[in-house]
């Protein structure tokens, strides 16, 4: 729940980076997050599947946030999913940290 807890602030973080408006870093959050969301539900759409492939849909579901929590509910770490949430931290602060630099060279 921790590390979930933690993607959602950093991701949010990251957009409003972007932003000096409230509003608009919260839509940008939210709509962030809902699609990270859904995509484990649009990974798992048989039209989809046949559409774009096996291979392209497993990506899409890899990169849905709500694929790798279940594992944590029933008690098993597994390192692919720490390591996941992990890279979206890191990533999510690191560019966050980047646009804040970037802001104030100007």
């Amino acid at each position: 729940m921790f590390l979930l807890g933690a993607a959602f602030l950093a991701i949010g973080l990251c957009l409003s980076a972007f932003t000096d408006n409230q509003v608009l870093a919260y839509v940008l959050g939210v709509g962030a997050l809902l699609v990270l969301w859904f995509l484990s539900g649009i990974s798992k759409s048989n039209s989809l599947n046949e559409t774009i492939g096996e291979r392209a849909t497993e990506f899409i579901s890899n990169l849905s946030v709500i694929e790798h929590f279940p594992d944590f509910t029933k008690g098993v770490v597994d390192t692919q999913h720490v390591v996941y949430y992990l890279s979206v931290i890191v990533l999510s602060l690191f560019v966050a940290q980047r646009v804040v630099d970037s802001h104030r060279w100007r």
